[in-house]
């Protein structure tokens, strides 16, 4: 029997609250083996969320609460969630259905009979989104993965169930301005991903005086996307030479930055070998600050003006074997 944590970031669910756990209490009986732990964080919500909280943890010994005493965001809450997470498995998900409970029995079959660390889900299409979101998401993943040496899983949500051994590795990382989808990358366990399209959010203000019928709710959103799509399709051309220039700027600065390191480091070479070439020996602080900086420009793609220095060097410290 292995136990499975969930966390489960909230910000005025009062709604969505009874919704979840309804479907989750389905889920968990289908996995009856499991033993679960339903850890909702509470952020700083200014409706009813931390009462029905409460009310759940009274009722049913599986469901814990944490309460912060502001909005600190959903990145601090998933922190939190995961820091108390006492399960073999972790998962987090949304609670406004968006990520669907009933994946978790698949994603946990994956990970005890496959060879991964982590089950993710990321969008198998921006169908039906607004296109400036689907623009602007799309320069995003193109923007941070040219700047950045691990890459972001274009579409990545944050549904996934993790093994205890990564989560334990992502919560060592002490980053302060955390960015969950980039640590889950960096920490370079393996990961599965699961392509869905993305689930409209189902909780549509249900109360009883309250209530729109769902085909009028989506001539209103029709509506109004339509509407905003047209007014934003004129400017998607600039927005797209704004993002680029951005990159290409950032390109430029990273080379020339270059540049000049290479510049300082083969001055320091240079002067080294008329030091060496004068004196005629080394310290040996001397020698490993010489090899040290010659290592720093080849790995920085130095020119071989620096070999045609060093190779003298090298062959006359090896003949008096002080290399």
């Amino acid at each position: 029997m292995g136990r499975i944590s969930v966390v489960i970031p909230c910000f005025n669910e009062e709604e969505a609250l009874p919704v979840y756990y309804r479907a989750m209490c389905k889920v968990m009986g289908e996995m009856p083996e499991e033993e679960f732990e339903l850890i909702f964080v509470d952020d700083g919500s200014s409706d009813r969320t931390l009462s029905i909280l409460k009310e759940m943890n009274e009722t049913d010994g599986r469901c814990r609460y944490l309460s912060f005493s502001r909005n600190f965001g959903k990145e601090a809450a998933i922190y939190a969630g995961l820091k108390n997470a006492n399960g073999d498995y972790v998962a987090t998900m949304d609670v406004d259905m968006q990520d669907p409970p009933g994946l978790l029995p698949e994603m946990y079959r994956i990970l005890n009979e496959e060879d991964y660390d982590s089950v993710a889900t990321r969008r198998s299409t921006r169908a039906g989104e607004p296109k400036i979101r689907s623009f602007l998401s799309e320069s995003f993943y193109k923007f941070i993965n040219r700047i950045s040496k691990t890459e972001i899983v274009n579409g990545a949500r944050d549904y996934r169930l993790m093994k205890r051994k990564m989560v334990d590795a992502v919560i060592r990382d002490k980053e302060y301005n955390r960015f969950s989808k980039g640590l889950y990358a960096w920490v370079g366990f393996e990961t599965k991903w699961m392509r869905r399209k993305k689930e409209e959010r189902r909780l549509l203000k249900q109360t009883a005086d309250n209530l729109l019928s769902l085909q009028h709710q989506q001539k209103i959103d029709r509506k109004i996307s339509t509407e905003y799509d047209e007014m934003i399709e004129k400017d998607l051309s600039q927005l797209s030479h704004t993002v680029n220039g951005i990159v290409v700027t950032l390109e430029e600065m990273q080379r020339k930055s270059n540049e000049t390191e290479l510049k300082r480091l083969k001055d320091s070479l240079v002067q080294y070998y008329n030091q060496y070439k004068t004196i005629g020996e080394w310290s040996k602080l001397e020698k490993d600050a010489f090899w040290d900086l010659f290592d720093d420009y080849e790995s920085r793609g130095g020119d071989g003006y620096i070999h045609g220095i060093v190779e003298p060097v090298m062959r006359e410290l090896k003949e008096t074997n002080t290399l």
